[in-house]
């Protein structure tokens, strides 16, 4: 028997009068793995989970978000979520899980039940011949945890990978985008990418098979580089498809910052990595966000290639501000003020970001002679 010790968590706040409780699923997991918790899923016999989850929230001191199949208890940067049993007992319940690395459970004194062999083994071994069948979702999740946490995909998992595959269409939209965001974190290992495209993974999703080179290359230009790799990751996918991206991540119920950043990645590179010189350096001074920016830079530096590295000096320097401003641009000319003014700001300001001209003194001639062409 392997007893596991939650301090600080209070533990004997779970418990309660009448109701079986466990532990289960991936916070066992993350425990046994010795990762901080993030969540803690609790599953209640003996009584109704919904009012097991107002006794805990009461004693916690906290509201109740309810969900179709759990209610959540926010706890500041953990949370926990309250579900009914799948099956008539801890074991039953166990036993309809989607791997053995998660149908793991731990009661409120500490005790482990389940064999987590496979976990300390760093194996994907679904429980059962239907789980994939039964939740397609979890063909997403067992690469996106293949991924996380190190873990190998076993023959067992890919035995009912193809016949599971052609029934991804079938989960709710928010569920399949909630993976691929939590894919697009992890650690990008080309094997398992490939064998997303060998198994016409990301085509059952998308709709049409992606470049999985491209993808993978990408990724691992940003991976570290940025909070979050989503919008890449979709503009990877997208790239070169043909499709319409913003009414196929509007389907998929992408946020819609995901979807102006991934289309805007999208459109830039091109604008910048195919056009010449000057529609580049113009490009890239509209996108406002420096962070976009930087995505751009990345992508093209993998899409684009070698043309990618001589243009990505553009926007090393980003913005140089301080060195003129619109009082200086106004003092150069005897016209009123208008929008011409803005104009003659930032071509000023895209000279000096890209090293054409250098210093204040530089940059007043640079602006006075935009503003005998403009006024």
């Amino acid at each position: 028997m392997i007893n596991i010790n939650l301090t600080p968590f209070p533990l004997a706040k779970l418990r309660a009068d009448g109701y079986e409780g466990y532990i289960v699923g991936g916070a066992v997991r993350d425990l046994l793995l010795g990762l901080p918790l993030q969540d803690i899923d609790i599953t209640v016999f003996g009584g109704d989970y919904k009012n097991y989850a107002s006794i805990l929230a009461r004693r916690f001191r906290t509201s109740t978000v309810i969900f179709k199949d759990n209610i959540r208890l926010p706890l500041g940067k953990l949370h926990i979520d309250v579900s009914a049993p799948r099956g008539g007992d801890i074991r039953g319940d166990l036993a309809m899980r989607d791997f053995t690395v998660n149908n793991l459970a731990l009661t409120f004194a500490g005790e482990l039940l389940g064999d987590p062999t496979d976990l300390f083994a760093k194996r994907v071994v679904p429980v059962y011949p239907r789980a994939l069948l039964d939740d397609p979702i979890r063909i997403l999740r067992a690469f996106r945890q293949a991924a996380h946490f190190g873990f190998e995909l076993t023959d067992r998992f890919f035995a009912l990978l193809p016949e599971a595959c052609a029934h991804l269409q079938k989960p709710a939209k928010e569920r399949v985008c909630y993976e691929l965001r939590l894919l697009s974190a992890a650690r990008p290992y080309e094997k398992l990418y490939r064998y997303m495209g060998d198994y016409g993974v990301l085509e059952a999703v998308f709709g049409f098979r992606p470049n999985i080179c491209n993808l993978v290359d990408v990724l691992k230009v940003a991976y570290g580089e940025s909070d979050d790799l989503f919008p890449l990751f979709l503009a990877a996918i997208y790239s070169d498809s043909g499709r319409d991206i913003k009414q196929e991540l509007r389907a998929l119920t992408v946020s819609n910052a995901h979807q102006n950043a991934a289309g805007a990645v999208t459109r830039l590179s091109e604008q910048v990595f195919n056009g010449d010189v000057h529609s580049a350096k113009a490009a890239l001074w509209e996108a406002e966000n420096i962070g976009l920016k930087g995505a751009v830079l990345i992508f093209g530096k993998v899409h684009f290639g070698e043309l990618a590295e001589e243009k990505a000096n553009f926007i090393q320097d980003n913005r140089k501000g301080g060195v003129i401003s619109g009082e200086d641009i106004l003092a150069l000319s005897e016209a009123a003020p208008g929008a011409w003014v803005k104009t003659v700001l930032e071509r000023t300001k895209i000279a000096l970001s890209f090293g054409e001209i250098a210093g204040r003194s530089a940059a007043l001639d640079y602006a006075r002679k935009i503003c005998r062409e403009l006024t």
